[in-house]
């Protein structure tokens, strides 16, 4: 059986996981920080893709990826936990490794090694 295909046709429907994931009680309680900077992240994509024209795309895209990826990390540091269901990385430890690995993000997930060169691809463009 086949898995049914993301649908997301406007803004809203792109950012409502995000803000919905980060209004999860376990973010309020546990990394209030991290739910912070996700709903600001969601802020800012909803500004840049409202942005986007002819001249600007590929830098507004590079931001885009940056922010998604941000974000990912930021939800997916937050669900690593230990046997009795503590985080094992503390609140600024999640939020600095996502500042610093946004960059290769996309690299890592896709199984390509951070030090070799992407495929040609927009996907990849981060900033």
């Amino acid at each position: 059986m086949l898995k049914q295909t993301l649908q997301i046709n406007n803004i809203d429907d792109y950012l409502y996981y995000f803000i919905e994931k980060a209004n999860e009680q376990s973010f309020e309680i546990r990394f209030p920080q991290v739910k912070e900077r996700i709903l600001q992240n969601c802020a800012e994509l909803k500004n840049r893709i409202a942005s986007i024209d002819g001249r600007n795309f590929f830098q507004h895209l590079a931001q885009i990826n940056g922010l998604e990826s941000e974000i990912w990390i930021l939800i997916e540091m937050c669900s690593i936990a230990d046997s009795e269901g503590a985080s094992i990385f503390s609140e600024e430890e999640i939020l600095t490794i996502a500042q610093n690995d946004f960059k290769t993000y996309f690299k890592e997930k896709c199984g390509i090694n951070i030090l070799n060169t992407p495929p040609h691809s927009l996907h990849f463009l981060t900033k």
